[in-house]
């Protein structure tokens, strides 16, 4: 039987493997870049200012196969996605086959 974990791990993978995962492209910061498909997770977050007025932001999240990068990704890198650049601010592993990025947007 399957964890929770293991079955969001396939779900992922299988959404990064799918015609419906999003095409991107993915610039280390050591140069070149690399054709990815990916599948994001955007989700807002409310937090207060130090005025403590309300604000919202948004989180993107990006998973893509590790055996869609040459090397591990790092803080810095940048993946454009729909034609939107973003950096990557923390980098973690989803499971044994999947990188989970978490994405700043580029202004």
């Amino acid at each position: 039987m399957l964890g929770a974990a293991d079955l969001e791990n396939r779900m992922v993978l299988a959404a990064m493997a799918s015609p419906l995962g999003q095409p991107a492209t993915y610039a280390p910061l050591a140069g070149g870049s690399t054709a990815v498909r990916v599948a994001l997770n955007r989700r807002a977050i409310e937090t207060l200012t130090e005025a403590g007025t309300p604000a919202r932001t948004e989180e993107i999240e990006a998973f893509i196969s590790t055996s869609a990068l040459a090397s591990a990704p790092v803080r810095g890198d940048a993946i454009t996605v729909d034609g939107a650049t973003h950096t990557v601010i923390d980098v973690g592993r989803d499971g044994q086959r999947a990188y989970r990025l978490v994405l700043q947007r580029r202004a």
